[in-house]
């Protein structure tokens, strides 16, 4: 029954529905056969059927049949009923008591205190609802009756307490370390982004100081450039001015030339042979040799002038150029370096709030130990299908050896 109920899923609980009225047929009204049902429906999250199950042996089956009370007050206490569940205590250790003073004390006595101890101690853990608490207090009676009924059952008690303390303080262990790991790898995550704040904070810096020196080095090269440039219009301004004089004296010359030339023909003889023959006259020749040549350097400067004054104005151009240039690159610059002391702006705060932030701090008990807090009535009182089953499994057992050791 239990290999197949003990399986989650409506097939196996079937088959062991099936097992299960085999064994009836075969040991009637057996409570550890009923036990072991209601085992298999909590195992199948039926908590209410199982509930019912594990009430109904204790109520038609066998009163002082201790699993069953477990069972029941578990069940309450896992369903966060600790009133029911405080009442259901009460009522056990009440049946309980009953029993030593009518039977004596046993072995099933004494498991069934052992069991009471944890869960006693295992309720204030759990919840501090007062109204729990005053349920679990009224019951108080019933408990100190059953320590007084016997030696073996007050330490049973005991033991029961302290071995709900002892699981309590594994946790609370467990939780520290817990803690602690993970505080660790928080602080470890944190050193990791902490370097690489300050790594990207050191290259931010790096870049703004490249950005400066590139700007810097930008102007000085535009300054030194710039400074050619005037010189050489300077210089070409001087050549042009030069070149306008002279050709301002030519043109001077030219025209005292001219006027020697008229008056030199207006006072020679109106003869031919006189025209015709200029070496007859050599000061005629000469003055329109010295024509001639006045021209000519006067062509040459008017084109030398021309070439100066296109070279000025090609390095007007390459001077506006290199000064748009520079104003487009100084803007650049300038919005990266915005940009790079926002970042960097940013990353200051970031470190400034991790280093105000708070380490954590485990939680302490008034002049007590670190503590913790249990979710579930489970983490200190277990109950399983599974571990019950070796105790439904030997109970079975011994009651088959002694029915065949009957005469």
């Amino acid at each position: 029954m239990f290999e197949e109920g003990l399986r989650i899923g409506h097939q196996h609980l079937a088959e062991a529905e099936r097992r299960l009225k085999q064994a009836r047929s075969l040991s009637p009204n057996n409570p550890w056969v009923e036990y072991a049902w209601g085992l298999i429906l909590l195992k199948q999250f039926k908590r209410h059927e199982a509930f019912k199950q594990f009430n109904r042996i204790r109520a038609e089956l066998d009163p002082s049949f201790w699993p069953a009370w477990q069972a029941c007050t578990w069940l309450k206490l896992t369903e966060r009923n600790y009133v029911a569940a405080a009442e259901e205590l009460t009522a056990f250790v009440g049946q309980l008591v009953k029993s030593v003073l009518a039977n004596g004390p046993d072995e099933e006595h004494v498991a069934a205190t052992h069991w009471i101890g944890r869960a006693i101690e295992a309720v204030p853990i759990v919840t501090t609802r007062p109204d729990a608490i005053a349920a679990l207090a009224k019951g108080e009676d019933h408990i100190k009756q059953l320590a007084a009924a016997h030696t073996t059952l007050q330490l049973a008690l005991e033991e029961g307490r302290q071995a709900t303390r002892k699981r309590y303080s594994e946790l609370v262990k467990k939780t520290e370390q817990t803690a602690q790991r993970a505080e660790k790898k928080k602080q470890s995550a944190a050193a990791i982004r902490d370097n690489r704040i300050q790594d990207k904070l050191k290259d931010i810096q790096e870049q703004l100081k490249e950005t400066a020196e590139l700007s810097q080095d930008a102007e000085a090269t535009l300054e030194d450039r710039l400074l050619q440039i005037d010189r050489e219009l300077a210089r070409l301004d001087q050549d042009f001015v030069f070149l306008m004089t002279q050709m301002q004296l030519l043109s001077e010359q030219v025209q005292i030339i001219g006027q020697q030339l008229t008056l030199q023909q207006m006072t020679s003889p109106a003869h031919d042979t006189e025209l015709k023959q200029p070496a007859l006259n050599p000061l005629l020749n000469l003055y329109l040799t010295q024509l001639l040549a006045f021209q000519r350097e006067y062509v040459n400067l008017s084109q030398l002038a021309q070439r100066v004054a296109q070279r000025a104005n090609q390095l007007l151009t390459l001077r506006a150029q290199l000064q748009q240039r520079y104003e487009q690159t100084a803007a650049k610059v300038q919005e990266r370096t915005a940009e790079l002391e926002k970042w960097a702006e940013r990353l200051e705060r970031v470190n400034k709030a991790r280093g105000k932030a708070k380490p954590t701090v485990a939680r302490k008990m008034r002049g007590g130990p670190a503590t913790i807090r249990v979710s579930s009535i489970s983490m200190l009182l277990d109950f399983k299908p599974e571990t019950e089953r070796e105790g439904v499994l030997k109970a079975l057992a011994a009651k088959a050896k002694r029915k065949v050791a009957r005469p």
